[in-house]
């Protein structure tokens, strides 16, 4: 419904309606979109112009969606206090000046259908509360990148949502660098991946649940680089999608909880984290030297460390690796093959059970280590270097005829 300095008082009713807006109305005009979620559509520069002043939302009553019918072509500044209480602002992309929302209301959404090429804002009218919310919808009929950070200040929540527009696959995900620095709950759903890297780095974060993520694949899954965390922090990837996490950052213990696709987690620090991958190809990497536990599925596990620190891990059921230089590790593995190479440190390794042939590598120990297997397959102890001191060795428990001993190097001056 296009109107244009209508003189007339124009009620759309009942239904979700879309109004063009061609200008002021006239002497006695006015628009009121009645009930249900009504929309009225401006270009850049007439929502500027309109949301300049009062005299707008005195013209308009019963509208919920303030869309945008282009990509904005310069600095646009949009005032969503004179908005009648519009509280939606649906957008097509960020070309050439920045975009600034201000005055709106908590919960305030904007939807974004294309990327931002400039840095752009929103800010809520009043935002003293502890609760602040956000709400960021991307739709899109493939994914985009966003060159520029979209900086939403003093809000304690964001809610990301992503909605595929057609059914031709994913080739790409959604790329949304996003500064927000008070936030401390953050979550992700939908139909399209999200990458929150060059953004998201606050250091405020105790929750990212994106396990709201349904997709599968590459295009499916959370991409993000935490900040310094200050506090103990929640982190769930996708249900489905491919993840890709680093931690390294934080300051304070992080736990991960990934979903069926492939997670790579990379974790650096010295603390004691807790990674719980899902039932896809997984990697964990990266210098930690803190105590950290991970928990593998049923796909095929990798975790590989490269300095001190005692992990426990378990890496499940798949044909899993567990590679540590220090430190004094528990290894348990499943019905699946298994490859342990451990240097020093008094380690505890279990190999499972099933008909597997499985593979232990320990190098110069400085401490006692014990090799257990039920598996019935013909499973490898390798020795690769002597004890690095008299008195360290390696017990094995329930090794039998047929499984092979190996002694290399230095080793092999070593008996068995």
């Amino acid at each position: 419904l296009p109107i244009s300095a209508s003189t007339k008082a124009v009620s759309t009713g009942a239904g979700d309606d879309v109004v063009t807006y061609g200008g002021p109305v006239g002497t006695g005009g006015s628009i009121d979109g009645g009930a249900d979620t009504d929309t009225i559509v401006m270009t850049a520069a007439q929502a500027a112009t309109a949301t300049g002043s009062a005299t707008f939302a005195a013209s308009v009553s019963n509208l919920e969606v303030l869309k945008l019918s282009a990509a904005t072509g310069a600095g646009i500044a949009i005032n969503m206090a004179n908005a009648d209480g519009m509280n939606h602002l649906d957008t097509v992309g960020v070309t050439i000046g920045a975009l600034t929302v201000t005055g709106a209301a908590a919960d305030f959404t904007l939807t974004q259908r294309a990327a931002l090429a400039q840095a752009s804002s929103v800010a809520l009218l009043a935002n003293t509360g502890t609760a602040d919310n956000v709400n960021l919808a991307y739709t899109a009929n493939d994914g985009f990148t966003s060159g520029a950070a979209l900086t939403i200040a003093s809000v304690e929540s964001l809610k990301i949502t992503t909605t595929d527009g057609n059914t031709t696959a994913q080739t790409a995900v959604i790329v949304t660098p996003i500064t927000a620095a008070a936030a401390a709950t953050v979550t992700v759903s939908g139909n399209m991946g999200v990458s929150l890297i060059g953004g998201m780095t606050q250091t405020t974060l105790t929750s990212l649940d994106a396990s709201g993520l349904t997709a599968t694949g590459a295009f499916g899954g959370l991409t993000w680089t935490a900040g310094a965390l200050a506090a103990a922090a929640t982190i769930s990837g996708s249900a489905a999608g491919t993840n890709v996490i680093t931690i390294s950052a934080a300051t304070k213990a992080v736990t991960y909880t990934g979903g069926t696709g492939a997670d790579t987690v990379t974790v650096a620090n010295a603390l004691a984290n807790t990674i719980t991958l899902g039932n896809g190809t997984n990697i964990v990497n990266g210098a930690a030297s803190g105590n950290n536990t991970v928990t593998g599925g049923t796909g095929a596990d990798t975790y590989t460390t490269a300095t001190t620190g005692n992990n426990t891990v378990s890496l499940g059921d798949g044909t899993n690796a567990f590679t540590a230089t220090t430190g004094n590790n528990t290894y348990t593995g499943g019905t699946g093959i298994d490859t342990v190479i451990v240097t020093t440190g008094a380690n505890t390794i279990t190999l499972g059970g099933g008909t597997t042939a499985n593979s232990v590598t320990v190098g110069a120990s400085a401490g006692l280590n014990t090799v257990t297997t039920t598996s019935t397959g013909v499973d490898t102890m390798n020795y690769t270097a002597a004890p690095s001191a008299g008195g360290y060795y390696t017990s094995l428990t329930g090794w039998t005829k047929g499984d092979i001993i190996n002694f290399t190097g230095a080793s092999a001056t070593e008996s068995a």
